[in-house]
């Protein structure tokens, strides 16, 4: 592992994989293997790449999702919220909202266990699923959820109507996204 061995790796590792002229989207311990072997015409082994990766700062995690585009209407829209909300009298409650899916059978992901005893998780008789509906008023840290068996219209009026009746004497400014649930024509009725 010479220094240009290490500055190919970590030139490649700079970019995607795509954009080095693979067909993969990310970077294994093999592929920048292959990396070296191809352009450098150097063998080396995993285990050597792998600690290589490691002394050049790099570390095998789980990557985090992230918009590609900034949303042009965004700043307007976060203007247009804010504004709302300081107009807001004391009888509004300023409430985001979101909601997501539960499966009684969650993927499993990577665990520490022994060499050679490999670790049994027992699995429900089946993969069912709900999603929970949540609201958050801003200001006192109130809570209000609901659950649900889908995420449709449906559940979305009954989740607002009860979000209603808990709170019958106060306005509710309810900041959320634009499922398509969530703008149906049915919900807007």
């Amino acid at each position: 592992m010479d220094d240009t061995v290490k500055e190919t790796l970590e030139d490649a590792l700079g970019d995607s994989p795509i954009g080095q002229g693979y067909n993969f989207t990310i970077w294994t311990v093999a592929l920048p293997r292959e990396h070296v072997e191809v352009k450098l015409e150097v063998r080396v082994c995993d285990d050597t790449i792998r600690r290589t990766l490691h002394e050049l700062g790099f570390r095998w995690r789980r990557p985090r999702w992230a918009a590609e585009r900034e949303d042009p209407q965004a700043a307007e829209l976060m203007a247009a919220i804010a504004q709302a909300i300081w107009n807001a009298d004391a009888q509004t409650m300023a409430m985001v909202q979101d909601e997501t899916k539960f499966k009684a059978l969650p993927p499993l992901r990577r665990i520490w266990m022994r060499k050679g005893q490999q670790t049994r998780v027992p699995t429900p008789e089946q993969n069912s699923s709900f999603y929970s509906y949540g609201a958050l008023d801003i200001e006192s840290g109130t809570w209000f959820d609901g659950f649900f068996e889908k995420a449709n219209s449906d559940a979305t009026i009954a989740y607002l109507k009860a979000l209603l009746d808990t709170f019958p004497d106060k306005h509710i400014l309810l900041i959320w996204d634009q499922a398509q649930y969530h703008t149906s024509h049915k919900v807007e009725k």
